[in-house]
């Protein structure tokens, strides 16, 4: 089992009265995170929703037959819990009803949260995780799991050891990777988010608009960001919108699209090319810095909103955070050249520092 770092975060929020949820997409390793808390809390029951009986004890059960069902059970481990229907409610059900049981719930973002509980606020209390595929510091072995293969290849877990990851990224990129769409029927026309995924995929790092997107796909601007929304809440896409408070010439409309991760991008367009023959790399590297500065947000429970900065005249930042009244830019370049620093940007945002980011500097970073 690759050990992750959101594990230790996780077991410091046990027992303390409040329900545990990690969401996640497909593969990044829900499973094994509960698993590896069984083996540390020998008194745990594990319960699988993607069998029917389980389904079934969840949805329909007494609160006497969950209480014979739990018995001494300290700990309830529920597994993919969006096979239940109302799993929101069934979780209040075990919060209010067995107070003494820490329950821990994964499942995807997207259908805890919209497909069965519309109206409801999952738990009062409830305390959050996510899980992405591995960040840079969960790389069980560094040196045969290289930057380049990242690039390429990706960070999903069963990816990185595989002895063929083309081929099981293949098999991942399918439907299987966001079937849950699918199997709750929240869309019609289930290639659309295929070829939606595959625009997207193309236009990693570029500044898109819903309407050209539509126009693309023959699809109206308010489907498509209904689609993008709906792939942000299953992890497969996350959005950087335009930082803009104190400059005229700011973009303020526009919004760039990146991946959780570059190997299910690469397999959407089926190129799995070395960078040397790529012309696509630039792009990927700016995507793979990102994504890694978000998930170390997320392990690090900093739900910031992250930016990117662009004015009229192409001047720009490819990623922004704000902490208080600072501002940390960043402009990502694969190899480092020369680079001058926006002075407007600088002059209108004092409290900032600006870096280049290159692959010789980006752990300092990370």
């Amino acid at each position: 089992m690759i050990q992750r770092m959101l594990y230790d975060s996780i077991s410091e929020s046990l027992f303390r009265g409040r329900t545990v949820v990690v969401y996640g997409a497909h593969r990044t390793g829900k499973t094994t995170l509960l698993q590896m808390l069984q083996e540390k809390h020998s008194n745990s029951l594990y319960l699988d929703c993607a069998q029917q009986q389980v389904q079934r004890l969840l949805e329909n059960s007494t609160e006497q037959d969950l209480r014979e069902r739990i018995g001494d059970h300290t700990m309830l481990l529920i597994d993919e819990g969006q096979h239940v229907k109302n799993i929101g409610s069934t979780l209040k059900r075990l919060s209010d009803g067995f107070p003494r049981v820490q329950v821990v719930a994964t499942g995807s973002l997207m259908l805890f949260d919209l497909a069965n509980d519309q109206n409801l606020m999952l738990v009062a209390g409830k305390t959050r995780f996510y899980l992405t595929p591995l960040a840079v510091g969960e790389i069980p072995d560094p040196e045969q799991w290289t930057l380049e293969k990242a690039l390429i290849y990706g960070m999903y877990p069963e990816v990185v050891v595989s002895k063929d990851p083309a081929r099981t990224l293949r098999r991942m990129a399918g439907r299987r990777l966001y079937a849950d769409i699918f199997a709750h029927e929240i869309i019609r026309g289930k290639g659309n988010i295929q070829r939606l995924l595959q625009v997207l995929a193309l236009h990693v790092g570029q500044e898109v608009s819903y309407n050209e997107l539509g126009a693309q796909l023959d699809l109206d601007k308010v489907t498509v960001a209904r689609y993008v929304k709906l792939l942000e809440q299953m992890n497969i896409l996350f959005r950087l919108m335009p930082y803009k408070r104190r400059l005229r010439k700011e973009l303020n409309r526009l919004r760039k699209i990146y991946f959780y991760d570059l190997g299910v991008r690469n397999a959407l367009i089926k190129n799995f090319n070395p960078l040397h023959l790529r012309m696509d790399a630039e792009a990927l590297w700016e995507n793979y810095f990102i994504c890694e500065m978000v998930k170390r947000s997320r392990i690090n429970q900093r739900f910031t909103t992250p930016f990117y900065w662009r004015t009229y005249d192409g001047t720009g930042l490819d990623f922004l955070e704000e902490e208080g009244e600072h501002i940390n830019a960043y402009k990502c370049s694969l190899r480092p050249k020369k680079w001058r620093k926006p002075s407007s940007f600088i002059r209108a945002y004092p409290n900032s520092e600006l870096h280049m980011v290159t692959r010789e500097n980006y752990r300092t970073f990370l």
